[in-house]
């Protein structure tokens, strides 16, 4: 077992997609997931002019920091969990867990990305620093995307389970 079997991170990615097929078609995937943070970031950048500045990268360091905390902690809880015996919270759960890994890793990219910035960001031309910081704002919006999609499988889990509460 090599170095790279270890930190492979391209099944929980994969996982992270299959669960993504489950409930949308593959349309409706590429536009939310790709299309969508590819023309708020091209916006953002050459519409808006927007600059990442060290502070703003700091300032996101922090923010990152509790996102991948928060992360951490759900899917302690989530992998905590017994099955249950319906069937569509079970998937939910197993969804969810397999979003919050991808939230986790897409998370410390973020972190890594930062600190290479900060490293090397006096030292970068105006078109590295442009890529860069498309790259990092399709990261962040991408992370929001399924943040927002793990709070919504959340919201449903803990709508099916007041719903077994009634009487």
């Amino acid at each position: 077992m090599g170095l790279l079997t270890i930190i492979n991170i391209v099944t929980p990615i994969k996982k992270h997609y299959e669960t993504l097929k489950d409930d949308a078609h593959w349309l409706v995937i590429l536009v939310i997931y790709f299309l969508l943070p590819i023309g708020i970031s091209a916006i953002l950048l050459f519409v808006c002019k927007i600059q990442l500045s060290l502070s703003f990268l700091n300032t996101l360091i922090a923010v990152f920091s509790i996102f991948i905390g928060f992360s951490i902690n759900a899917l302690i809880l989530l992998l905590g969990r017994k099955r249950e015996e319906n069937q569509l919270k079970n998937k939910l759960l197993v969804h969810t867990t397999y979003n919050t890994i991808y939230e986790l890793i897409i998370g410390l990219i973020i972190l890594i990305y930062w600190l290479f910035f900060t490293l090397f960001y006096d030292k970068m031309s105006e078109v590295v620093l442009l890529v860069l910081s498309f790259g990092l704002l399709l990261l962040l919006l991408h992370f929001i995307l399924t943040l927002l999609m793990i709070a919504r499988r959340i919201y449903f889990a803990f709508y099916i389970k007041t719903k077994e509460w009634e009487i």
